[in-house]
């Protein structure tokens, strides 16, 4: 059966997940943002169209809200890569998918593939399924922000492609390192990865 989506209230939480993203504090959520906890919901495989999971942050309708399209890409290593940011509090320093905040009138899919070519360079990679959707509170732009998030998975055919010329960006978006994570990687780091559990969202996906 499936559970409700990132758009309506939901009640419960599944065991084992923290109540929290990881990364944030629980002070500064419930100072700015009133959120006192989020719950995971499993979805079935046609469920919204992802066939992943959805990660719905309750108690947030009020805040405003900002979509975002994001890029799983795996090289033939099944290496996944992430992008760090040094950001202050709330978000803080972090690692994460390509991708970023939909322009008007985009849809996910659009502004997930313009997101990855602005980061990248690539303008050739085509962009897979959908295959995550999430709700994080987070800060953007000095605003507390629910941002609604969907994934869509790529792959790149050769290990450590070189990006394009997209230095500067990186500097304009605070893009302040990157890196071709492994699974074991991902597992023992300390580090705080966008979103939690990519490494086995990622090994469901090979898995099928």
């Amino acid at each position: 059966m499936c559970q409700p989506g990132p758009e309506r209230p939901g009640s419960g939480q599944v065991p084992g997940w923290s109540p929290l993203a990881r990364g944030l504090r629980p002070d500064l959520w419930r100072k700015l943002a009133g959120v006192h906890d989020q719950a995971v919901y499993p979805i079935c495989g046609g469920c919204g169209g992802t066939g992943g999971y959805r990660y719905y942050v309750s108690g947030s309708q009020e805040l405003p809200l900002r979509r975002a399209g994001r890029v799983i890409v795996l090289d033939p290593e099944d290496r996944v890569l992430l992008f760090r940011y040094d950001e202050k509090l709330p978000n803080g320093r972090h690692w994460c998918t390509p991708g970023g905040g939909l322009d008007d009138g985009e849809d996910y899919v659009t502004g997930a593939r313009r997101e990855l070519a602005e980061e990248t360079g690539w303008t050739d990679l085509p962009l897979g399924p959908e295959v995550f959707e999430q709700t994080r509170i987070m800060e953007y732009e000095d605003v507390i922000v629910r941002q609604h998030e969907r994934f869509f998975l790529a792959r790149v055919e050769a290990a450590d492609r070189e990006f394009g010329e997209v230095a500067a960006m990186h500097v304009s978006d605070g893009i302040a390192a990157w890196h071709w994570w492994t699974l074991p990687e991902l597992d023992a780091t300390d580090e705080v990865i966008w979103p939690p559990g990519l490494a086995g969202l990622i090994r469901g996906l090979l898995a099928g």
